[in-house]
């Protein structure tokens, strides 16, 4: 199994362009830095995720992903 490393490619330019927006003033599209970066990390981790086939795998990782989540969300950036 190899990961495809264009998402992760795809993902760097989206992060110039939403730079570049945020020269131009367009800041009501990229508001918080933090949560884009976390989007495109949890993307990646999506992405990787479905690459594999076994369920067990899956259901391991993705409640993994769902406890990162709730401590991101509750812990460390309170809304």
């Amino acid at each position: 199994m190899q990961y495809n490393f264009t998402f992760l490619a795809l993902n760097i330019y989206s992060l110039k362009k939403c730079k570049s927006l945020l020269v131009e003033g367009y800041i009501e599209i990229c508001k918080n830095f933090y949560n884009l970066l976390f989007y495109i990390l949890f993307m990646d981790i999506w992405k990787f995720l479905k690459s594999f086939n076994t369920t067990g795998t899956y259901l391991i990782i993705s409640t993994f992903i769902l406890f990162l989540m709730i401590i991101y969300f509750y812990i460390i950036h309170p809304t």
